[in-house]
């Protein structure tokens, strides 16, 4: 299952500012992951394949992070894929209110991301 990674303005800048190919071994051991250039598209890609986590900035170029928030959690297709919001928005009642697995504030160091991402995924 992929790791949908959308991203968080038009220079496709993955969320929490780490490439996910700088992020080590460790999220090439996740599988495969896939990032979207927008909300419109994460929400796209979540629909369309079996996502095992979605990495997400509030902050996006077409939709805020927020609302695809609610979106993914508000179809049955999507409502159970676990979302790890990372922004420079510290939000974390808002996230959890929202449905979201966890929060991590930016600037985030790349151990950070990998022991959240791992925590969220249960390995």
């Amino acid at each position: 299952m992929p790791v949908l990674w959308p991203a968080s303005h038009a220079s496709f800048s993955p969320a929490c500012g780490l490439s996910y190919r700088h992020a080590g071994g460790r999220i090439a051991g996740l599988g495969r992951v896939v990032t979207a250039t927008d909300g419109e598209e994460a929400v796209r890609l979540a629909r369309a394949h079996d996502v095992r986590l979605v990495v997400l900035d509030v902050m996006m170029r077409d939709t805020d992070g927020w609302t695809v928030l609610q979106r993914l959690k508000a179809e049955p297709r999507t409502q159970d894929i676990p979302v790890l919001v990372c922004s420079v928005i510290d939000e974390p009642e808002l996230a959890r209110t929202l449905g979201a697995a966890g929060l991590l504030k930016k600037p985030v160091s790349r151990e950070q991301l990998l022991d959240a991402v791992a925590a969220v995924i249960g390995i």
